[in-house]
């Protein structure tokens, strides 16, 4: 489960290829002066190696770089890796190129890169060229899901930055970075060679079903509170003792509890604590009532509505007269005289 870097090689927009090369199986140190780029190597291969961010920094870089390769090796077997610079203001770019060489075989030149692999893609023939298993999944802190191992998770274990190095709190590479603690301390048994396949899955599912059950004796606990009944149990307990089934109960301290405790006595004892009324049904008379009031509200109502016809047409009539009087009034011809004439005729 292992690769190394026999080289290290960007492009520029006129094709132009600079290599750092290095010797497999032995110590590599780079000297140089400040501020040319020896920490930048470390992002390159970052970046080559199926990063999701562009990582690479330096205006230099930037502004005058086309692509970046790596050359890994593993025994008689090579892989050169390139993957081009975003475009425009793109953030990072999605697919790669990914060619497998004969061991020792140059850098191919810019117009014989083809960038039409897909990042996730790359990531999966990264990951089995470093002989890691696909099939594995670790169980994830933050996640129900199962994680892949991947190259990128090697690169915790392979990778230090020089402020990393420097720092005493940080021992992997990217653990100060968000989430990233809890996948490390996920992946460690694995590229420690301490994960059996079927030992994951079966620790997985261990971890499912804990959670499971750890949420079932919630729900319990729920259930068995000493909290008030609820209102379909009070029901229930009601309708029992008006059957003579229970004895009368305070309903004030009724817990759930005591009310299933009642229920069950009330299911299993079979001779009533004492027998109903064997009177007239209440219900039947309730019913008589109801149909009873519902008459006489029917009568009622239509009495309203009669003495509301009445009163408008005596209305009615009141404003007739009142008109007629006006008219008559207005030509002379209805004087109190005349009125008082026609009254004794």
């Amino acid at each position: 489960m292992t690769f190394q870097i026999s080289a290290i090689s960007i492009y520029n927009e006129a094709g132009r290829v600079r290599t750092v090369p290095f010797k497999p199986g032995k110590l590599n140190i780079i000297t140089g002066d400040s501020r040319r780029g020896k920490s930048a190597l470390l992002n390159i291969v970052d970046y080559c190696l199926a990063s999701t961010d562009y990582v690479i920094k330096g205006a230099a870089l930037r502004n005058f770089v086309q692509a970046f390769a790596v050359t890994l090796v593993k025994g008689q077997h090579q892989l050169f890796v390139a993957r081009p610079a975003p475009a425009g203001k793109s953030a990072t770019t999605t697919t790669m190129c990914v060619i497998s060489q004969a061991l020792g075989a140059p850098p191919p030149t810019q117009a014989e890169l083809r960038f039409s692999t897909p990042l996730d893609i790359a990531k999966d023939i990264l990951s089995e060229f470093s002989g890691i298993d696909r099939t594995v999944r670790i169980p994830a802190v933050r996640s129900a899901a199962p994680i892949p191992p991947s190259v990128r998770h090697a690169l915790f274990f392979c990778l230090q930055k020089q402020n990393e190095i420097a720092n005493p709190d940080l021992l992997f590479h990217s653990q100060g970075e968000e989430f990233r603690p809890a996948t490390i301390r996920a992946m460690i048994p694995y590229f420690l060679g301490a994960v059996d396949p079927e030992q994951v899955l079966l620790e997985n599912r261990l971890r499912l079903l804990r959670q499971e059950l750890s949420h079932m004796e919630a729900a319990v606990a729920a259930a068995r509170s000493l909290s008030s009944a609820s209102g379909q149990a009070l029901a229930l307990v009601t309708e029992a003792v008006e059957a003579g089934l229970l004895e009368p109960l305070p309903r004030e301290e009724m817990t759930a509890d005591t009310a299933l405790e009642h229920l069950h006595q009330a299911i299993t004892d079979s001779t009533p604590t004492h027998t109903p009324d064997t009177g007239e049904d209440p219900v039947a008379i309730l019913i008589e009532q109801r149909r009873e009031l519902r008459q006489r509200h029917g009568r009622a109502r239509a009495r309203i509505a009669n003495l509301k016809q009445a009163a408008r047409e005596n209305r009615d009539f009141l404003d007739q007269a009142a008109e007629q009087h006006a008219r008559l009034a207005t030509l002379g011809l209805f004087t109190p005289s005349s009125a008082g004439e026609q009254e004794s005729r």
